[in-house]
């Protein structure tokens, strides 16, 4: 009876380890979820409040050439814009490759 009261003792430690072991992998993920979900949502709040207003008030090149230029220069400073936000969707990128894994 000793032994197989040893043996069940092993057997929980063992299983205690092990669903410690889940739990602090489990609440890993939660937090790397929760930066993924923060960087993602202040991304597609710029992307959607930004970018889609610029382009519904930036859609009409015009018809003479004043316009067509500064339907050029704006477009050219949202494209500016938009590549530096690059490192932001790299950030965004990565939080989601973290967390796949």
């Amino acid at each position: 009876i000793e032994d197989k009261v040893d043996e069940l003792e092993r057997w929980k430690k063992e299983l205690e380890e092990r669903c410690q072991a889940h739990l602090e992998d489990a609440q890993q993920k939660g937090e790397m979820f929760l930066v993924f979900q923060e960087r993602h949502a202040h991304l597609y709040t710029w992307l959607t409040g930004v970018v889609d207003t610029f382009l519904a008030m930036h859609a009409d090149m015009g018809t003479i050439l004043p316009a067509a230029l500064e339907f050029l220069s704006n477009h050219e400073r949202m494209e500016k814009d938009i590549k530096e936000r690059e490192p932001q969707v790299d950030i965004v990128l990565q939080a989601a490759e973290d967390f796949m894994q």
